[in-house]
């Protein structure tokens, strides 16, 4: 069995993944003003699985390249949780909704991951563990309170990203025996293909009226961010820790998403940080703290 890497590496590759899906968040928003969800969905998830496909022969041997036969069907249940259910649910969903609003429903990822690893993985889930978690989503809440949550604009988007957020926590889950036993590159390459071949006949007939010449330069940036960062480095880092962490453990850092948002609003859009964002960071950061070590 190989050797876990530092713990400091796990948690500087989950804060990497937490700071790209924090951008995730206002570069979805932007770019669904530029494309419509349909073609947005189907770009990124070409882009990504071009980009997966690049990856395997130069990080993998050549008989590991492919998914042997016994495996395939729990890749193709990964792929479909992965890419149209969560990925397609997510831009829909945000479509209707607001980015405060879907990384509020982000933030119960820790909990529904503890609740199903506790009983699909066998996990023990502590009262330290419980209630760093609490903490955690207490602190996400004030924060996206105070910046701004809204209710003019229905359930309907909210209810999609919620969908989004139980498809996200079931692929944790379910994707960990996974990771365990051909790693975090073929697990998540493996799983995004098939998703996006799942998805490909409905988003092509979807999107049957897209152009690509008429995409401005703006909305390319924000494919290229969503499909390269968000879905391969992301995906890749959050992965790769998950195969030497409990599921729960990697979870948490999702309540981490919304102070990355504000701190990258602060150092790029210059937007003001006051007392709430102060106190809701130190209850984020205590309830990670206290599942780390639970």
């Amino acid at each position: 069995m190989k050797s876990a890497p530092p713990r400091w590496l796990l948690t500087l590759a989950l804060l990497a993944q937490t700071f790209i899906s924090a951008g995730t968040f206002l570069v979805a928003a932007s770019a669904m003003k530029l494309l419509a969800p349909a073609h947005l969905a189907l770009l990124r998830f070409v882009m990504a699985s071009v980009a997966f496909a690049a990856l395997l022969p130069l990080l993998l041997p050549r008989g590991a390249r492919l998914p042997p036969a016994r495996l395939r069907w729990r890749v193709l249940v990964l792929g479909v949780v992965a890419v149209p259910v969560n990925q397609g649910f997510f831009l829909y969903g945000l479509h209707w909704s607001t980015p405060a609003h879907a990384a509020l429903l982000y933030s119960l990822t820790p909990l529904l991951v503890m609740f199903l690893a506790q009983r699909g993985l066998g996990e023990r889930l502590s009262a330290r563990e419980l209630l760093g978690a609490l903490l955690a989503f207490g602190g996400t809440t004030w924060l996206l309170a105070h910046r701004g949550l809204h209710l003019d604009r229905g359930l309907a988007g909210d209810l999609l990203v919620l969908v989004a957020v139980i498809a996200w926590a079931l692929y944790a889950v379910l994707g960990k025996p996974l990771v365990a036993e051909v790693g975090a590159v073929a697990a998540t390459a493996w799983s995004y293909i098939a998703g996006t071949l799942v998805f490909l006949p409905l988003g092509l007939f979807l999107s049957r009226d897209l152009s690509l010449a008429s995409i401005s330069a703006p909305a390319w940036g924000g494919l290229v961010y969503l499909a390269l960062l968000t879905s391969v480095v992301s995906y890749l880092c959050w992965y790769w820790a998950l195969g030497y962490l409990e599921a729960g453990k990697v979870a948490i850092f999702t309540n981490l998403q919304p102070i990355a948002t504000a701190l990258l609003s602060w150092a790029v859009l210059g937007e003001h940080i006051g007392g709430a964002f102060v106190g809701s960071a130190l209850l984020v950061l205590a309830g990670v703290w206290l599942v780390q070590r639970g």
